[in-house]
């Protein structure tokens, strides 16, 4: 089953990624330009941009994203308690961003 794409306006992306709207801009054109993602009109705001990932970008991200596991995420040089002292950082971090709920 293939996921279904969801357009995100771009403010929306930069304040999930908490960075600068002309940093999501940018990335997006690169992105647009590269075929991953396309930009859409905005139908609730008549000067907004939505993105939309494209079936390009989707496996882009599905390659990706098995690299990096195959990779352990370039946590290899860590030991054990290295690592669950990064993850427990970082949950930390994504907990108070609200980046998701417990």
């Amino acid at each position: 089953m293939t996921p279904m794409n969801v357009a995100l306006p771009l403010k929306v992306m930069g304040s999930r990624l908490m960075v600068h709207p002309t940093s999501v801009t940018n990335t997006v054109d690169r992105l647009a330009a590269d075929g991953f993602v396309v930009r859409l009109p905005n139908p609730r705001d008549g000067r907004g941009v939505l993105a939309e990932i494209t079936e390009s970008g989707r496996s882009t991200v599905e390659r990706a994203t098995k690299d990096l596991t195959e990779a352990d995420f370039g946590l290899g040089v860590l030991d054990a308690a290295e690592r669950a002292s990064v993850f427990a950082a970082l949950r930390t971090i994504r907990a108070e961003n609200r980046d998701f709920r417990d």
